[in-house]
């Protein structure tokens, strides 16, 4: 009679589970891969022909070739995510039976190599089929024509991501296991050790954030260690973003690190499991408060949030989800534990204390009991300061200040038909590693550190600008908004209110740096302030030549990288495009003039002036390619505005036909078919927390020379409309408005919809704006 420890081994599990595999490699792997790919690459293996002679075409479809074997490819990803749950889940399951339990562990076998040979039963279960159907996707491609598209590096990192991503998520879920002894534990206990570190990185978020929302988070870069935490969320994460967001050697090494340290410490409390855990909860009775304290943890901070939220940001609300989240999920864990419902009894006082002392952390943090929100250095404290606008500098959507190159453009290919033609951020195309390294270099992952403000009377506005917040928070001050009475259908007359009536909001982050070494930042977004409150701190501000020099990043590009795309103006949508190439000079000169224009603008001007056009450039790694229109590299894509202060700059591209005429800047009055007056109701009472006052919103609004009216509601319980076809008045009401407003405040309670016909009878359409009555 032969020992049962000579045959059993990882075969002789795996062919006892042999349906499993044949299940994955002939119902999943094989449609999802192989058949896919032959589906998929049809039209690819059209185009690699039709295109033999052109070497910048075919490493496009090379590269959409091989996207079918990274890492990121759904086809193989995502089976093999459901493939590592099914099999640490079936390959363990006689764990969760008394009598299978007491059967293996009578065998004269070692838990070790018990252990062992179910482990790699279940990995091979899934892997072999996973390598077979990845052979045959690479014959399907050959045969069609693309094996010289293949890139086999690519096919190999892909191939081992892969198996790591899966070997990560199956350890977790063995381990998960060797704690619990019922297959409905075993799910619950899976799913809590994938999103134990991002769920408890989340909720830290919403909780702290809600009662310190000036923290700034990128300090702690949570995003980052939340899908790094779990492998499973890693490799969704890496699916949705597709190729911008890659596995790299980092992540290798961690996935590498966690299968090790998972996998050895799952085999450590194998040997150590009692036999008679089948059957319950947990398979060790130590383990009790170690899952029930984080769980009910996790679930009183994601039910007080909700809570907290659901009662209009009220703390009592909070404790009132907390207490009851609390007791509940605390008490359910007990008779989880013992699948007995007169557990609800037990334990209780733990977890009482554990509500308390989470209550009385939370009750700190919304006292704001240590500063956090209110917190602003001496002056003489600080050595270094720096500050960031949002919504005000940067509201022309990066069109004047602080242009942030933060994505990468890609042409779109005119000579290609190929279907979804797309380089990625996996592409290996040529200068697109240089091309990273300039985005690095001008878009690092904290901007704060480009906005230094050096002189003392910026770093008095700064500081300005923080107590204005600050007391803003402290007296609880919400957006301006305007309060107005209206009639409903019943005749009732009703409070409402609207929102800030064109005026330019903004809030601002900010970094101290103190002489201490200490660095401190923080972030204003839920507070506001308004620009004609603070024109004396923004002008301080923008006179900082440390600030105005680091703000203008695009100039420090060589300009042999920068080609000038096109310049619009503003009243239309026409495009002067550019007569490539220019020469090097001639851009240079062009960078140069705008880059000494655009420092000359001040805040007083910025607020007056509206812009007139805007010139839209490209940065390319390295040298520009010779046919832009036609290259498939990657670009960083940066407009800025032109101002009619910025003479120099118009004189400049005027002279290699890109200039703009005096009609240009003016309204295409030639199209215009007819104009709409509209005035929106309601009618508005006064701003709060503003000294800006109005008095009746429906008086004339018009600058004093007009004698013209605005259409007057009859019942003021909807919109006044007027419609204008006189062509001097059409002419007059465009010469009143503009387009684009820059950063000059409008109003948003008056607007001017104009209809156009083009030369080919279609009609388009504009909407026009008027200054803020100020």
């Amino acid at each position: 009679m032969r020992s049962a420890s000579l045959f059993y081994s990882s075969s002789h599990v795996l062919r006892r589970r042999i349906w499993f595999s044949l299940l994955l490699c002939v119902a999943v792997f094989l449609f999802t891969m192989p058949i896919a790919a032959a589906f998929g690459l049809e039209d690819a293996a059209d185009e690699w022909l039709k295109h033999a002679d052109d070497p910048a075409v075919q490493a496009i479809i090379a590269n959409d070739v091989n996207d079918l074997f990274r890492v990121t490819y759904a086809g193989s990803a995502i089976p093999l995510i459901l493939a590592a749950l099914f099999s640490g889940l079936i390959f363990f399951a006689y764990l969760f039976n008394r009598r299978r339990v007491d059967f293996y562990h009578s065998l004269p076998l070692r838990r070790e190599k018990l252990f062992l040979a179910n482990y790699l039963a279940g990995a091979l279960a899934v892997l072999l089929p996973y390598l077979i159907n990845l052979l045959l996707m690479l014959l399907v491609t050959a045969l069609m024509g693309l094996g010289s598209a293949l890139h086999f590096p690519t096919i190999l990192s892909g191939m081992g991501m892969s198996i790591l991503f899966f070997l990560a998520i199956y350890s977790t879920v063995v381990l998960a296991a060797m704690l619990t002894g019922h297959l409905v534990v075993h799910v619950l206990m899976s799913a809590f050790l994938l999103f134990f570190i991002p769920a408890g990185l989340v909720l830290f978020y919403l909780i702290f954030n809600s009662f310190h929302p000036s923290w700034y988070v990128e300090t702690l870069n949570l995003d980052q260690l939340a899908v790094n935490g779990s492998p499973l969320l890693r490799w969704i994460v890496s699916l949705v973003e597709g190729n911008s967001y890659p596995p790299d050697a980092g992540t290798s090494l961690l996935l590498l690190g966690m299968i090790l340290l998972v996998s050895s410490l799952a085999l450590l409390l194998y040997k150590h499991r009692p036999s008679e855990s089948a059957g319950k909860a947990l398979a060790f009775p130590w383990l009790r408060p170690v899952i029930k304290y984080p769980v009910a943890l996790y679930i009183m901070a994601g039910v007080s949030i909700a809570f907290y939220e659901i009662g209009g940001k009220s703390f009592a609300w909070f404790l009132i989800g907390a207490v009851l989240s609390g007791l509940i999920s605390c008490q359910a864990l007990e008779m989880l534990y013992r699948f007995d419902f007169s557990s609800i009894r037990r334990k209780f006082l733990p977890g009482c204390g554990l509500i308390l002392l989470f209550c009385a952390i939370c009750t700190c943090g919304f006292l704001d009991v240590g500063g956090f929100n209110s917190y602003i250095p001496k002056e003489e404290k600080i050595e270094r300061i720096e500050v960031q606008f949002h919504g005000i500098l940067d509201e022309t959507a990066g069109h004047l200040y602080q242009s942030n190159p933060s994505y990468v453009s890609y042409l779109s290919p005119h000579s290609n038909p190929y279907y979804g033609i797309n380089t990625g951020d996996g592409a290996t195309l040529d200068g697109e590693k240089q091309l990273r390294k300039d985005v690095e270099r001008l878009t690092e992952k904290d901007p704060l550190q480009h906005y230094a403000v050096q002189t003392e009377e910026g770093k008095a506005a700064v500081l300005e600008l923080v107590r204005s917040h600050v007391e803003r928070m402290e007296n609880g001050a919400e957006s301006y908004y305007i309060d107005y009475e209206y009639e409903d259908e019943n005749g009732e007359i009703k409070q409402g209110r609207e929102g800030d009536y064109g005026l330019r909001r903004f809030y601002i982050t900010v970094r101290y740096e103190l002489r201490s070494g200490r660095t401190v930042a923080r972030h204003y977004g839920d507070w506001p302030l308004y620009a004609c409150d603070h024109e004396e701190a923004i002008g301080a501000i923008l006179a900082d030549e440390s600030y105005r020099h680091s703000i203008y990043r695009l100039f420090a590009v060589p300009a042999e990288q920068v080609w000038i795309e096109t310049v619009t103006a503003s009243e239309n949508s026409n495009a002067r495009d550019s007569h490539y190439p220019v020469s090097q000079k001639s851009t240079a000169h062009i960078l140069e003039t705008m880059e000494k224009e655009l420092r000359t603008l001040d805040w007083e001007m910025l607020r007056r002036e509206v812009p007139i056009g805007q010139i839209n450039l490209r940065v390319y790694a390295g040298e520009l390619p010779e046919k832009p229109n036609e290259s498939y590299r990657p670009y960083l894509g940066y407009s800025y505005y032109l101002y009619p202060s910025m003479q120099e700059s118009i004189a400049a591209l005027e002279e290699l036909g890109l200039g703009l005429t005096a009609e240009d800047f003016l309204p295409n009055y030639e199209e215009v078919v007819s104009l709409q007056l509209v005035q929106h109701y309601p009618k508005l009472r006064y701003y709060k927390a503003s000294d800006l006052q109005i008095e009746n919103a429906f008086e004339e609004t018009i600058p004093a020379a007009s004698t013209r009216e605005w259409p007057q509601p009859v019942d003021r319980s909807a919109d006044a409309e007027q419609k204008i076809t006189d062509p001097e008045e059409i002419r007059y009401w465009l010469d009143q408005s503009f387009v684009r407003p820059g950063l000059v405040d409008y109003d948003t309670m008056r607007e001017i919809l104009v209809t156009y016909k083009d030369r080919y009878g279609e009609e388009y359409y504009q909407t026009r704006r008027l200054p803020h009555p100020q």
